[in-house]
C-alpha cells in the first residue's frame, strides 16, 4: 500500500499544531527556563548568600551583572540618557521670571505677580511654583548623589568621587539670550 504525499504532507500539516496546542504548557515551560537559564549564564554571575531571619539561615540566590552587562549598560544607558534630555523642549515665555540677584530662574515671581494684579491663582499654580523653587533642588540634591551610589553599585559609570566636573549650562539662560 502506497501512501500519497499529499495525504502525509496533511497528516503533518494538521497533527503539528495539534501537539503544539496539546503540550503548549510543556512547550512554553521548557522554552522559557531554557531561556531564562542561558541568560542567567551570558549575562550574570550567580552567587549563594546566607541569610538569617528570624533565627533561621535560608540560603538565597543572587544575580550579579558580569563584566560583560555593566560593559553594555556603560555603553547604552548613557546615550538613552542622553537622547531623554535631546527630546525634552521647553518653550520659556518672553519674560521669564529670572531674579537679578543671582540669575536663576524665580518660578514664585509669577504668582505673586498674579496677586500684586489681583487675579485668581488657583492653589496648584501655587504648588507647582513652591515645588519647582524649592522641591527640585532639593530633589537634585537628594535623588542624584543616590542615582550616582545605585549605578556605582553596579559597576556603571563614574562615581561621584571620580566623575570630572564638568559645568552644564542653564537651557533656560541660553535661550533668553538669543
Amino acid at each position: 500500500m502506497d501512501l500519497d504525499i499529499g495525504l502525509l504532507t496533511l497528516i503533518v500539516t494538521v497533527s503539528l499544531p495539534i501537539v503544539a496546542f496539546l503540550m503548549r504548557k510543556r512547550l512554553g515551560r521548557w522554552l522559557y527556563r531554557t531561556a531564562l537559564a542561558a541568560i542567567q549564564e551570558d549575562w550574570f554571575d550567580l552567587e549563594t548568600q546566607d541569610v538569617t531571619k528570624d533565627g533561621k539561615t535560608v540560603h538565597v540566590r543572587v544575580l550579579r551583572p558580569n563584566e560583560r552587562t555593566k560593559q553594555l549598560l556603560g555603553s547604552i544607558v548613557p546615550s538613552f540618557i542622553e537622547l531623554a534630555l535631546a527630546s525634552i523642549k521647553i518653550k520659556l515665555p518672553k519674560f521669564a521670571p529670572i531674579n537679578p540677584a543671582t540669575g536663576a530662574l524665580d518660578f514664585t515671581a509669577g504668582i505673586a505677580a498674579k496677586f500684586a494684579e489681583g487675579k485668581n491663582v488657583k492653589p496648584e499654580e501655587i504648588a507647582k511654583a513652591l515645588f519647582m523653587q524649592f522641591g527640585m533642588p532639593l530633589l537634585e540634591q537628594k535623588l542624584v548623589p543616590m542615582l550616582q551610589g545605585l549605578t556605582a553599585k553596579i559597576g556603571v559609570g563614574a562615581t561621584g568621587a571620580t566623575a570630572p566636573e564638568k559645568e552644564t549650562p542653564n537651557p533656560f539662560l541660553k535661550e533668553l539670550g538669543q
